[in-house]
């Protein structure tokens, strides 16, 4: 008996070490990203990225100006023309009220607040509250933080309201949730689909609200247009402003790369070559010739990722853990982002509600193909745009792991990942109520 405790006590001191490291990795990961923001200022200083586009918008929207999607007027931004909706652009127009270079740092430290906020919220996840689960989800993480974080994306803003409506969902508050969600659907398209996820988990009541907030927000513009066009004025030029946006949306896909009418950036485009074009429809778009081939291609890599979302959303039917409910979010968003023409490595921040559910619900039991597969995806997806890194590694490393990326290999990894943590969810037992449960601390 007195082995038995000494063994005990050898494994609990094993464990602290353990998890005393994983915390001093993750602090060391947070000062990682908060130096490459203060980095990715500076940067923003000598050229133009995501950040520019969005302070064009934000200009063009307190302005009254409603032709919002026009292409760039000069070459403080030579990325391209907006894309997204106009509520984002009402949302970030004040900050352009800043000198650029304040609003820019401003936007900066909000790449941070985004983060932390998220992570706190992520905390409420039933056993999130261990450092190795932090640590394996920061490492899964740390390219597509870095890479959001250098372009000034707002990825880690859609995760964000994407977890906060579904911690609004568990607390029983639908309307809520749904508003949120509409929120995250008017700042970036992508959480549209969670609509149908809460109509697949039967949330009629957040459903609805998800589509009553949607159309209310349509009118933020009218904040800005009204005070130069009068109501009435204002009025038209929002509904005009909203059906430029569908026009856009409608077209994105023909347009990939985007480019400014001003002339294209080179250190966008080596940005663009070393995130990796992640699209399922992307190989075929990039790789086979025009006409029939490259159709069949594309539409095949839409089918794809077509059929991915249509199994979340059986999924969502099945999944009566907390835990389990959030990853179904994350598969959801991660195939529809996969399913997008526009997919990078930024926006793999989605990847939190995919990877953290699973190892926080299945901690100290997590099975060996979970791990072995989620290290593939570290090494098939993160490692090649690391070492491609233009600042660190010479031109020839850089040209070689593009290529890896040109040819799907990311892509693979992540289609992987989705796969075995929708299996993990499959084969999970729904007779555990302490795990369903906000709140539940990992051993």
């Amino acid at each position: 008996m007195a082995e038995t405790g000494s063994d005990a006590a050898s494994v609990t001191v094993g464990e602290q070490r353990h998890s005393k490291a994983a915390q001093w990795v993750c602090i060391a990961i947070g000062l990682l990203l908060t130096l490459h923001a203060v980095r990715s200022y500076g940067y923003w200083h000598k050229g133009t990225h995501d950040h520019s586009v969005y302070w064009m918008a934000g200009e063009r929207m307190a302005a009254g100006d409603a032709d919002l999607y026009d292409p760039p007027r000069d070459d403080a931004n030579m990325v391209g023309a907006f894309i997204y909706p106009p509520v984002f652009a009402s949302v970030f127009a004040p900050l352009t009220f800043l000198p650029r270079q304040t609003g820019y740092a401003v936007w900066a430290v909000f790449q941070v607040l985004f983060i932390v906020a998220g992570a706190l919220l992520l905390l409420r996840v039933p056993g999130a509250r261990s450092w190795r689960v932090a640590l394996w989800t920061l490492l899964a993480l740390l390219w597509p933080l870095m890479a959001n974080i250098s372009a000034g994306q707002i990825n880690t803003l859609i995760v964000l309201l994407c977890i906060a409506g579904w911690l609004q969902l568990e607390k029983g508050h639908d309307l809520r949730a749904g508003a949120l969600f509409a929120l995250g659907a008017h700042i970036k398209v992508l959480p549209v689909v969670l609509l149908a996820m809460l109509v697949a988990q039967r949330r009629y009541k957040a459903a609805a609200a998800m589509v009553a907030t949607g159309l209310l927000l349509m009118l933020m513009p009218l904040v800005w247009m009204a005070p130069k066009h009068g109501l009435s004025g204002g009025l038209e030029a929002t509904w005009r402003v909203d059906l430029s946006y569908a026009q856009r949306l409608r077209g994105v896909g023909s347009n990939a790369e985007n480019q400014s009418g001003s002339g294209w950036n080179a250190d966008i485009d080596m940005w663009r070559k070393a995130e990796g074009n992640l699209a399922l429809a992307g190989m075929a778009d990039r790789h086979l010739d025009h006409g029939f081939p490259r159709r069949a291609g594309m539409w095949a890599g839409a089918a794809v990722a077509l059929a991915m979302f249509i199994s979340a959303l059986a999924l969502a039917r099945r999944v009566q853990s907390a835990s389990g409910r959030l990853g179904v979010v994350g598969l959801c968003m991660t195939a529809a982002a996969l399913g997008n023409q526009l997919a990078w490595q930024a926006h793999l921040v989605l990847l939190a509600m995919l990877v953290l559910p699973v190892l926080a619900d299945s901690w100290g039991r997590t099975p060996r193909w979970y791990f072995a597969v989620l290290c593939s995806y570290m090494v098939m997806s993160e490692l090649p745009p690391l070492l491609g890194f233009q600042l660190i590694f010479p031109a020839s490393v850089y040209d070689f792991t593009a290529q890896l990326q040109s040819w799907g290999l990311p892509t693979a990894a992540v289609c992987g990942l989705w796969i075995a943590s929708a299996l993990y969810w499959m084969q999970r037992r729904n007779d555990d109520p302490a795990t369903a449960r906000l709140g539940h601390d990992a051993v």
